[in-house]
């Protein structure tokens, strides 16, 4: 506003500054007239910017007196309230505030051009000398007789006839000085008479506006001075509100002792505060009869619409009557729809309001207050209308009313500016009914509540209890300031939980209707296990916006509502100021350490969200990239476990340092906690550095997780691998971590490094004389559609239990009473047990099946009887 103003004037009187210089020419003639041409050049480009250059002079001096005004006004309004009028305070204040910082904003760029001062006055100095310089040429001008630049000092924009002509030389000239060594010629005579004139002409104007800018700099020391006493009474005001929250008035059982008094003391403020005054005020009489009958007037038409919306519309014989009487949705949700559109009728009407008048502040400020009130009460009832249906939407809207009420009450309130007395008085029992009204409510409808309804009636209720006891016990109020955050923030709330009702829901039905058409999913997979792959990533490039919606957008809002809801609730209060100098100010304030604030906080918070659907983004892609890769190389499963560790390494470790810069943590003292740290922990992480590095070794491929290990006699698959340990499951379902270097120390066996497979070597003994041909050939064809009924009893299988080299029968040796055979197959390692015994039992009926007889030690036990004596 005025520094911009300030600022165009001197780009202005900078642009009209010589942009050449003259330089030694060949003869003091031509440096003459090489001189003249530049300062008539300079002259002429400064005279077009004089009159834009006045235009602005006298804006700029029109907003300094607007500014002066509302400085003024701001100030007789602030110095006369009584400490008793605390809404009206703190409007003053807020106004004060307000004004100081958007005078500041303004002056910022402005106050650095009063440096250019001295350049103004270095040119005054620098054409002062030139003058000298050009006067002192022989024969030598008596100074500042010159009638034609005695008319430049006048009017420096009037038009100079330049020609050789209308030069009164003789007149500008006095007796040439004899004793020279040289004089100027005529000709040369009138071009130094031009160049004096331009010179003059020039210098004049720098100093015009050297003057017309040190008188600025004066008006705006003394607006600057007189804003700063202003914010600075404003915010010890803030001070005393701030430490009111803290500090008790009487409590309300005192009041109630001395309640007739305390009456009588109310009236008299109340008559004091809204009688009519002559001449009439903004603030006070029938402008506040006027807001309250509008209020009345807009609520009774937004009933009437929502009756007729609710009762005459499904009754029209046309189309929109049918339609209506056939929705089910209409149907089921009629009255909370009837509900919604008419506070949305009301908040446009009052909106309307707003923008009509515009000459009446407490109108302007209740209109506000009613139309934010409006939406907040529109949002609630829509979050109920969209994510319920049926008794639970009804319940809910009947178990939010008596706080509603309530946050209606507070609102009444702070449009009308009620003293504080008067609100010590008023506000206590009016929030104990309504506590007394939302717990019978709670009692009532709490069984038919949906889980987030209930838990956010609870709160509310919480919220009602705070505030009542606070003002039962001379918090008034802090009471208040309670009521006004949990609308906000309930309102916030509410966005969030239908934001994501609707996100899950589209997930859940039509996204991954999609998915299964888009990516070829049989039927036969469940929502569950699909749902499960989704949030895993497995289809990230599909999903990766719903994603970001539910894993970043959403919790980020969720976390931002409680600022906003804050913010919110100190305009509300006209205490924005206060709050967020409470949020920029820094709690943890070491310099040249750490400076922490809540303001950094919730920045860090913000930011974790999107580091993590970062790190989310990123290690799906890769995963999903090195599958596809292994498959379209027929190679097994890849390792990405330390793939993944270091992407989660990286996107961490840029967060950390994000908050290092944060924090204001400088890098002098990162690198003395470092160096401290390293030299203290480097004996006692020993052993963790080993592990660290044997895990790195594990993660570079000799082991991934799903691999199927054996180490000292335990036997599983790798659930996880970290930095210090290996994690497994064994197949009695029990935990076993083993740390990393104890499994590189026990030389620990993966059965599935290369091939998912084991090889099984089954022992089977046959009687000496049996054709081993014959029993081959029945133990592999057997085994053989065996395995095909099984395969056909389990259709889901990802791979083939066994594989396709199938089972095959070898001789093994001569046994004592048997020839033993083997019968030989590669199963899947996580199937060998259950398969194995399955494959004994086969192995088993087949002989039996044949007649071939399966031979069992036996032993001939001869007993000697001792000789008879």
């Amino acid at each position: 506003m005025l520094a911009k103003a300030l600022m165009i004037v001197m780009m202005t009187v900078m642009a009209a500054a010589p942009a050449r210089a003259v330089l030694k020419e060949r003869t003091l003639s031509k440096t003459l007239k090489v001189l003249c041409a530049e300062l008539e050049l300079n002259y002429k480009k400064q005279k077009r910017f004089i009159e834009t250059a006045e235009r602005r002079t006298e804006k700029r001096h029109n907003e300094l007196v607007t500014l002066t005004k509302r400085s003024q006004q701001i100030s007789l309004m602030l110095y006369s309230l009584p400490s008793d009028y605390v809404f009206d305070i703190t409007y003053a204040c807020s106004q004060a505030t307000s004004l100081y910082d958007e005078f500041n904003k303004d002056i910022e760029s402005g106050t650095t051009s009063f440096n250019y001062l001295n350049l103004l006055l270095d040119d005054v100095r620098r054409y002062d000398g030139l003058i000298r310089a050009l006067e002192n040429l022989p024969p030598t001008l008596p100074h500042s007789k010159s009638p034609l630049v005695e008319a430049a000092k006048k009017d420096t924009a009037a038009v100079v006839d330049t020609t050789a002509e209308a030069m009164k030389i003789d007149e500008l000239t006095e007796e040439v000085n004899e004793g020279q060594p040289y004089e100027l010629t005529e000709s040369e005579q009138a071009i130094r008479d031009k160049c004096i004139m331009y010179a003059k002409a020039l210098r004049n104007n720098y100093l015009r506006f050297y003057k017309y800018m040190k008188a600025d700099e004066r008006h705006y020391k003394n607006v600057s001075a007189c804003l700063t006493d202003l914010n600075n009474y404003a915010l010890s005001l803030y001070d005393k509100l701030y430490n009111s929250l803290t500090e008790p008035d009487e409590d309300y059982f005192t009041v109630l002792a001395s309640l007739p008094t305390k009456f009588k003391s109310g009236t008299s403020k109340v008559k004091e505060k809204y009688e009519r005054l002559e001449p009439d005020s903004d603030w006070r009489g029938p402008v506040v009869l006027f807001v309250s009958i509008l209020i009345i007037f807009y609520m009774s038409i937004s009933s009437a619409l929502s009756y007729l919306l609710i009762v005459l519309l499904p009754k029209m014989p046309n189309r929109v009557g049918r339609y209506i009487r056939t929705h089910r949705i209409y149907q089921d949700k009629k009255e909370m729809i009837s509900y919604a559109f008419g506070v949305a009728v009301f908040a446009i009407a009052i909106g309307l309001v707003k923008f009509a008048v515009v000459d009446n502040h407490l109108i302007l400020m209740a209109t506000s207050f009613m139309y934010v009130y409006a939406w907040l009460f529109f949002v609630i009832i829509l979050s109920l209308t969209i994510r319920n249906s049926g008794d639970k939407m009804n319940h809910g809207f009947s178990s939010y009313i008596p706080f509603l009420c309530t946050a209606f009450l507070v609102i009444i309130m702070r449009i009308v500016f009620m003293p504080k007395s008067v609100m010590n008085l008023i506000f206590p029992p009016v929030i104990l009914c309504t506590m007394i009204w939302q717990i019978f409510n709670m009692r009532k409808h709490r069984k038919y509540l949906a889980t987030s309804d209930l838990t956010f009636a609870y709160i509310s209720l919480a919220a009602m209890v705070f505030a009542s006891l606070s003002s039962w016990a001379g918090y008034t109020l802090m009471g208040v300031e309670t009521i006004v955050w949990w609308s906000f923030q309930l309102a916030f709330i509410q966005t969030v939980a239908c934001i994501r009702d609707i996100v899950e829901e589209h997930e859940k039905t039509r996204f991954m209707t999609r998915l299964r058409i888009n990516h070829h999913i049989a039927s036969s997979v469940s929502d569950t296990h699909l749902l499960e792959r989704m949030r895993n990533g497995d289809f990230i490039k599909s999903t990766w916006w719903l994603d970001f919606l539910r894993t970043t957008l959403i919790p980020i809002f969720a976390v931002m509502s409680i600022v906003l809801s804050m913010i919110c609730e100190a305009d509300f209060f006209n205490s924005t100021s206060m709050y967020r100098e409470m949020f920029e100010a820094n709690f943890i304030d070491v310099p040249d350490v750490i400076q922490v604030s809540m303001l950094k906080l919730y920045i860090a918070l913000l930011t974790f969200f999107v580091f993590r659907y970062v790190l989310y983004v990123v290690r799906s892609s890769y995963r999903i990239a090195k599958v596809s890769n292994a498959s379209q190389q027929k190679q097994q499963n890849p390792n990405i476990t330390l793939a993944n560790n270091v992407m989660v390494l990286l996107v961490w470790g840029v967060y950390f340092i994000f908050c290092l810069v944060l924090f204001n943590v400088p890098k002098s003292g990162v690198s003395a906690i470092s160096a401290g740290l390293a030299t203290g922990l480097g004996f006692a992480m020993k052993d963790l550095l080993e592990n660290f590095f044997y895990g790195i070794s594990l993660m570079t491929g000799r082991v991934r997780v799903g691999d199927y290990i054996e180490c000292d006699g335990t036997f599983g698959h790798v659930e996880s691998i970290t930095y210090q340990s290996t994690q497994i499951i064994t197949l009695d379902g029990s935990t076993v971590a083993f740390l990393n270097k104890s499994l590189f120390s026990k030389n620990f066996r993966n059965l599935t490094r290369t091939t998912n497979y084991t090889l099984v070597k089954l022992p089977v003994g046959v009687a000496y004389g049996t054709n081993v041909e014959h029993v081959r050939k029945v133990l592999v064809d057997h085994l053989n559609a065996f395995y095909d009924k099984y395969k056909e009893a389990h259709p889901n299988m990802r791979r083939p239990t066994i594989n396709e080299k199938g089972f095959s029968v070898v001789f093994s040796e001569f046994g004592d009473s048997s020839v033993d055979l083997l019968v030989i197959f590669w199963v899947l390692v996580e199937q060998r047990i259950p398969f194995n015994g399955m494959v004994k039992e086969q192995i088993y009926v087949a002989l039996n099946n044949a007649g071939i007889e399966i031979p069992f030690p036996q032993r001939d036990i001869h007993i000697i009887k001792p000789a008879e004596a």
